[in-house]
């Protein structure tokens, strides 16, 4: 019998390295629900920036309402006190510079026309002198009459803004918060054209916005109210 040949050992093959790249276990079945708690975080989440944007929007336009609401008040207040209680007492004495008149004149108007919301009273003539003025300082000084004023002058119209402070005939008036101002026409006895400016407090205009704002408000969540429910 012949002799078997002694075979070396195979060395042991080691089995390969595997990598997970996706396990399908824990992918969801597709036909399952979604989570309801997600659906409604995202639902929430659209909702809320949609009043955002709303939001955004009713303030803008209650800005702006506010703004023209309330200069058209301030217009109507000043045409009030132009024609009622300032137009009798604008003789041509107080036109003149006569000191008794204007004397006369500044009681009225700290009585009668310095009153909330109106801070500030001036008078002028076609020239841009300051016929009038709550600061003393005033009277007699010559500022030319700025494009819109004297058209309101020269068409007999009221026009109004809001101020720019920065303007050299404000230099006494000392006002720093924004200010709604107004010119409107009135005659003298003796049938001079004067110009009658007033200055308000600008507080009229966000005390506005924040009427118009809570008149608007109930309305756009409910609107709100009703996109979810459709």
């Amino acid at each position: 019998m012949a002799p078997v040949e002694a075979r070396p050992a195979e060395p042991e093959q080691l089995a390969p390295a595997w990598h997970v790249l996706a396990d399908g276990r824990a992918c969801q079945d597709p036909s399952a629900p979604p989570d309801l708690r997600r659906v409604l975080l995202a639902v929430a989440g659209a909702s809320l920036l949609c009043l955002l944007g709303l939001l955004a929007v009713a303030a803008y336009a209650g800005r702006e309402a506010a703004q023209t609401e309330a200069l058209r008040d301030v217009r109507a207040h000043t045409e009030l006190l132009a024609t009622a209680v300032l137009a009798p007492a604008l003789t041509d004495a107080v036109v003149r510079g006569d000191p008794e008149a204007l004397a006369e004149l500044d009681e009225l108007v700290r009585d009668r026309v310095l009153v909330e919301p109106v801070v500030r009273l001036k008078v002028w003539d076609s020239d841009g002198r300051v016929v009038y003025s709550d600061q003393p300082e005033l009277i007699g000084e010559v500022y030319p009459l700025a494009a819109e004023e004297a058209a309101a002058l020269r068409q007999d119209a009221t026009t109004s803004g809001f101020a720019d402070l920065r303007e050299a005939e404000h230099r006494l008036d000392g006002l720093r918060d924004r200010m709604l101002e107004v010119y409107t026409p009135v005659r003298t006895r003796g049938g001079q054209p004067l110009l009658v400016e007033t200055y308000s407090r600008f507080s009229l205009v966000t005390a506005r916005q924040a009427d118009v704002l809570q008149m608007f408000l109930p309305i756009l969540v409910g609107a709100m109210v009703l996109l979810q429910l459709t």
